[in-house]
């Protein structure tokens, strides 16, 4: 499948997603609760309104072990966090992924 230019373009689990002009070419320092939500969501192809800090691994069909992989991408590219092999062990819902991007302080609580 040919996409032609890809510039503007970040991949996701099956294709290619364009980039939100604010986030094109940086890092994002912060990024509050509900935006991260929608984050999460579109990083693993999931109606926004289905994910919740209580959401379960187990309940995200795309949270599979090539979903792990394109999380840890993302949050390298977004955030520049990369996490040990326990954070990664450890994730078992949504509350869990926003305790790492908390923990490195790119998490607004405001």
């Amino acid at each position: 499948m040919d996409y032609g230019d890809r510039s503007g373009y970040r991949w996701g689990l099956h294709c290619p997603i364009k980039e939100n002009e604010r986030e094109k070419g940086k890092k994002l320092n912060k990024m509050t609760i509900p935006e991260a939500l929608e984050w999460i969501a579109n990083l693993f192809e999931e109606a926004v309104e289905n994910i919740k800090p209580e959401t379960s691994r187990q309940d995200i069909p795309a949270w599979d072990s090539l979903g792990m992989l394109t999380l840890m991408a993302a949050l390298d590219q977004k955030f520049n966090i990369v996490m040990s092999e326990k954070e990664i062990d450890e994730l078992s819902k949504i509350d869990d992924i926003l305790a790492i991007i908390r923990r490195h302080g790119k998490l607004d609580e405001a």
